[in-house]
């Protein structure tokens, strides 16, 4: 704190605007339900006058609350977490709230390490884009009692809300769509499905309309055109009309990259899911699932807000934010 704004502490701006110290302090916190126009403007007069900036930590010791909220993701290099943190972001800050971002960086360990970092701070509350699957593994470093969101994916053994797309109907839909165009196999393109609940709805609904689809499961190194293309030959009849179905943007982003070229069967149809805008600029033939992170986040701030506003707030368990096939 500057040398001017401690002369110039919470009672000498009360002093001057001829209210009580916890007149100001409702003033700075939003709280002007409780005093009049004129009020709330002599005391904003005041403020501005002596230059006077509140000291964080002496609000949080007499209102028990920082206003901010931790917001972790999976990989803030993935334009879905990206746009999940600016919906929050930009709804949060509407009622004077800040989320905090944390990345995680697709390592579950970090996670924890991260979870364990904000319990040890005076956080309202936890927006999680969660990695372990178990929602007790975040109860066991999480041992504050604040409200919690999850979103994008759905833990075991939470009672926490969770906004996520409808991936599951949405992929079953896609995958009906070309099965009635003729496409009778399908080869899924994922990251390592493990337990992350997104990429195991997709799968399923993809196998359930073509049962024998084959799976092929990459990493960050791997050349995927090429081991898309060896999966295909090694599985497929070549009279056969081949749905790639890729369920990640990224992953899209590579085969369409080398789809031309790799590709060349008129036979071959390329489809999968994204979010930004580069993958239609780049090929603006190919049509995708387009979710809305950006949306997501919002509502998932929206929930927040509500958990936070009111003790007897009710918010539903699961909320679902629909995808469009474009």
């Amino acid at each position: 704190m500057t040398d001017e704004n401690k002369k110039n502490s919470i009672d000498k701006v009360a002093s001057a605007a001829g209210v009580s110290i916890a007149t100001v302090s409702r003033f700075l916190n939003g709280q002007l339900d409780r005093m009049s126009e004129k009020t709330a403007k002599r005391i904003q007069n005041i403020i501005d006058e002596m230059n006077y900036v509140p000291n964080a930590a002496a609000r949080q010791l007499m209102t028990k609350t920082s206003k901010m909220i931790a917001v972790v993701v999976a990989n803030i290099e993935d334009y879905f977490s990206s746009e999940i943190f600016k919906g929050i972001d930009g709804i949060a800050i509407t009622e004077g709230y800040t989320p905090v971002l944390f990345d995680t960086n697709g390592d579950e360990q970090q996670e924890l390490y991260l979870i364990d970092k904000i319990n040890q701070q005076n956080f309202d509350a936890l927006i999680i884009q969660p990695l372990n699957v178990d929602a007790n593994m975040i109860k066991k470093h999480l041992k504050r009692n604040i409200p919690v969101i999850t979103v994008d994916r759905l833990l075991e053994n939470s009672e926490w809300p969770t906004v996520v797309s409808d991936n599951y109907d949405v992929t079953k839909n896609v995958s009906n769509y070309y099965l009635s165009k003729g496409y009778t196999h399908a080869v899924i393109v994922t990251e390592p499905i493990g337990t992350v609940s997104t990429r195991r709805d997709r799968a399923a609904a993809i196998k359930s309309v073509y049962p024998d689809a084959s799976l092929v499961e990459v990493n960050a190194k791997d050349n995927v055109a090429k081991k898309v293309k060896a999966r295909i030959f090694a599985d497929v009849d070549k009279k056969e009309k081949i749905l790639i179905f890729a369920l990640k943007e990224r992953l899209v982003l590579k085969l369409a990259a080398r789809f031309r070229q790799d590709f060349t069967n008129a036979n071959i149809k390329l489809t999968g899911f994204a979010e930004s805008d580069v993958l239609f600029e780049i090929n603006p033939g190919l049509k995708l699932v387009r979710q809305n992170p950006f949306k997501m986040g919002v509502t998932t701030g929206e929930l927040i807000l509500s958990l936070l506003n009111s003790d007897e707030a009710s918010v539903p368990a699961v909320t679902v934010v629909k995808a469009d096939y474009l």
